[in-house]
């Protein structure tokens, strides 16, 4: 085939808090109006999404993956926002996405979530494990997209993850379904691993996942929810998976915290794939994106 080339960015955080109702304040609401306005308001600024979306125009990426908290406290104008957005960068034909726990931020957050994007996943061309939303998988050209979600409603001052024994067995039920011939990506919110993010915002079943992941049906896992650059592996024994995680894409943070996404450049040769991956960091003085890193990795069938 010839070379696919897939952006990934998370982490929008998108903010309809301004116009947030009275009666949205009874829950976790309250403290997210409160931390917002205190603290993590400071940290994003939204006009860089208008030079993202420029810069991909620039880079013409086949597709693009957004590995959750797509919005900050899952209001429905937060929805409705991102929504639009989106449709800018090509909608439901050229982007696929997995929620994060701010996408779930109350109970019903969920029921926002499923009907905001229900275009994206009820796409004809995407597929789920016994008829659940949650793991799908989404197959173009030689790609194989596998989507899971570890987002939960949890108490103030939590953000962890959980998929859970059903969404784990049909994950790997789905794998064995998926042809070899396909470069598999499997795309979650929270980092698979022990140690990316702190013990609160954790994935609290990840042992059960990388059991799965190790069966090296997976070559790719992208993640977001930590809001830093990171490249780590899961031995499969043929294989080593990376596991890469990138920044919260309006952060304006000045240091390995601030705005920036990856391009994945993937190509099939004769015993297997190579995969080139293209760290892009926003420049705060510029105003652009830029080329930090490229890595080159190879796979065997």
């Amino acid at each position: 085939m010839n070379k696919v080339s897939i952006a990934h960015f998370s982490d929008i955080h998108l903010c309809g808090i301004k116009n947030i109702s009275f009666w949205d304040l009874f829950s976790k609401h309250l403290y997210g109006y409160v931390y917002w306005y205190a603290c993590r308001g400071k940290k994003y600024d939204f006009s860089i999404l208008v030079e993202l979306e420029k810069d991909l125009t620039c880079e013409q990426c086949d597709h693009i993956v957004i590995t959750g908290d797509l919005t900050h406290l899952s209001l429905t104008e937060e929805f409705i926002k991102v929504k639009n957005w989106l449709k800018q960068l090509g909608g439901k034909d050229k982007i696929t996405l997995v929620p994060g726990n701010h996408d779930f931020y109350v109970l019903r957050g969920r029921r926002y979530y499923e009907k905001a994007w229900n275009e994206y996943i009820e796409s004809t061309n995407i597929y789920t494990a016994e008829k659940r939303r949650f793991p799908f998988v989404r197959v173009f050209k030689d790609i194989a997209l596998v989507g899971v979600n570890s987002a939960v409603v949890t108490p103030p001052f939590f953000a962890y993850g959980f998929l859970g024994k059903s969404q784990l067995r049909d994950l790997e039920k789905l794998l064995q379904t998926i042809s070899g011939s396909y470069f598999t990506i499997l795309l979650i919110h929270h980092p698979p691993l022990k140690g990316i993010a702190s013990s609160n915002n954790s994935l609290i079943d990840f042992r059960g996942l990388v059991e799965i992941l190790k069966s090296n049906k997976i070559k790719l896992v992208l993640y977001g929810h930590a809001h830093y650059f990171n490249i780590s592996y899961i031995n499969s024994g043929i294989n080593q998976i990376p596991v890469v995680g990138v920044p919260a894409v309006a952060s304006c943070v000045n240091n390995n915290k601030l705005s920036g996404y990856n391009i994945y450049y993937i190509e099939k040769f004769h015993k297997g794939w190579s995969l080139t991956i293209k760290r892009k960091v926003f420049s705060l003085g510029k105003r652009v994106f830029e080329v930090k890193e490229m890595k080159e990795l190879s796979f065997i069938d």
